[in-house]
């Protein structure tokens, strides 16, 4: 092993250098995304919006007053990593939902029972809802991504607001 790493140093430290510029290109494109998405002002005190791991736009909703209970967007460009090693096995925008809690994962059914989301597929108990190739030459992947996750906001909105007056 250190004999390859002896032979290959040079071209370990050009792939290691191509990957991280890989990686900050992305996480700007994260950062894109969650600076497109304007949400009223009224909607906030249940919606929070974050970055996780500079690679995951997260958008939580509130469906209770437990801070637990939420209904999580995660929107991120690596569908598939291997943790052991941070090698990109799969690549590519995925936006997924899934429940922090009982309750949320019930409500999360609830809204696909009743048509406010199209159902793509569960995954590791994550709705898989939209997924979509990476643009490396500009910025339409950013514009679909966006659009997608502010339309699926706006449905989540639409239901929550739909049903409230029920669960009071």
């Amino acid at each position: 092993m250190l004999e390859f790493i002896g032979k290959n140093y040079k071209s370990i430290i050009e792939l290691e250098e191509e990957r991280n510029s890989f990686i900050n290109f992305l996480n700007k494109k994260v950062d894109s995304i969650k600076n497109r998405i304007n949400l009223p002002e009224d909607k906030m005190s249940w919606i929070r919006i974050w970055i996780y791991g500079r690679r995951c736009l997260v958008v939580d909703f509130k469906i209770s007053d437990n801070d637990k209970d939420t209904i999580a967007i995660d929107t991120t460009y690596l569908k598939d990593v291997d943790n052991s090693n941070s090698l990109l096995l799969e690549e590519g925008w995925q936006i997924q939902l899934f429940g922090r809690g009982e309750d949320s994962k019930k409500y999360l059914e609830k809204m696909c029972k009743n048509d406010f989301l199209r159902q793509k597929q569960y995954e590791n108990d994550r709705l898989i809802y939209f997924s979509h190739g990476i643009d490396f030459g500009g910025d339409s992947d950013v514009e679909a991504v966006s659009k997608e996750l502010k339309d699926l906001i706006e449905n989540i909105i639409s239901y929550k607001e739909k049903i409230e007056p029920t669960n009071k």
